[in-house]
């Protein structure tokens, strides 16, 4: 394992740097062949561990220890397919077959949930990058049940790549992913109100939930009905971890702010003392940038 590690975090790093004429279409095979070869021997692996068991306490630190560098490989897995579908994407779209034949093994719900992780890490890449509206529209209608369903999944990794999603299929898929609005809008707010949701471990995957929320009323607001989901938005804030995924969820407070004023603030302003005491909690913090505290600063006029 600890040679697949530096293996394809090498293979990352370069096709992350490669000039787009040098990613032709044997170097892309490649990268393919060295994916699906790894991935298969981590399977392997897995599947020799599950029918050995656990012998004794160093066995399983031992497992433990093995199991998190496969998932560390998993993830470096998915970056690859990231980065050729932004730096190769004419010539990666021939690959499309074989990347849809191996995210139908990977997705299925008895696969390993790192397997279903990057089953929906890859998904959710091609729905943000993919160039191609009819390959998106295949996509979705192949697995976004799935995805909803794995929203709630209790793995948080695979939770979080499910939430994200969804906020992705929101901003690059609109028309195709709008049927589901409405359900899984009630889904992600269970989600983000579970006791549990803020735990240190479920805190990146609550923070993906809340901003895909934001994500719907921001892009459906003319289809749902914001007077009363804005004001459920407001009651998850404030949000605190990484600031990857708490700046953009205060951005969109302030764009609610702008947008629907009299839907945030409520008759007579009466909600305007929670958002004020939810920006103190934040400005001239890490949760915000200089930007944003700027815009939080005019809105407030202080």
């Amino acid at each position: 394992t600890d040679v697949a590690v530096v293996s394809v975090e090498s293979l990352h790093q370069v096709l992350s740097i490669a000039p787009a004429s040098l990613l032709t279409e044997d170097r892309i095979k490649l990268a393919m062949d060295v994916l699906l070869h790894v991935l298969n021997g981590i399977n392997l692996n897995r599947s020799k561990r599950s029918k050995k068991g656990v012998q004794d306490e160093e066995d399983y630190i031992n497992i433990t220890s093995e199991a998190q560098k496969e998932d560390d490989v998993q993830n470096e897995l998915s970056e690859i397919v990231g980065v050729l579908l932004r730096h190769a994407q004419p010539i990666f779209l021939n690959f499309m077959p074989q990347l849809l034949s191996l995210v139908d093994q990977l997705i299925l719900v008895s696969s390993h949930h790192a397997n279903r992780q990057l089953a929906v890490c890859i998904f959710d890449d091609v729905i943000e990058f993919c160039g191609s509206e009819e390959i998106k529209f295949k996509w979705i209608e192949r697995y976004i049940e799935l995805v909803i369903r794995y929203a709630s999944d209790p793995h948080p990794g695979l939770r979080q790549a499910a939430l994200y999603g969804l906020g992705v299929c929101t901003e690059h898929a609109k028309n195709v992913f709008f049927p589901y609005v409405k359900d899984v809008f009630s889904q992600l707010l269970s989600v983000a109100r579970e006791p549990r949701s803020r735990n240190s471990g479920n805190e990146s995957a609550t923070n993906n939930a809340i901003s895909s929320l934001g994500k719907f009323i921001q892009i459906y607001n003319q289809a749902i009905p914001i007077e009363t989901l804005i004001p459920e938005w407001l009651s998850l804030l404030p949000v605190f971890g990484d600031s990857d995924e708490t700046i953009p969820i205060y951005d969109q407070l302030c764009n609610f702010i702008e947008s629907f004023e009299i839907f945030l603030f409520g008759k007579d302003y009466f909600r305007l003392p929670q958002v004020l005491g939810i920006f103190l909690e934040v400005v001239g913090t890490e949760f915000v940038n200089e930007t944003l505290e700027d815009r939080i600063r005019s809105l407030l006029n202080i």
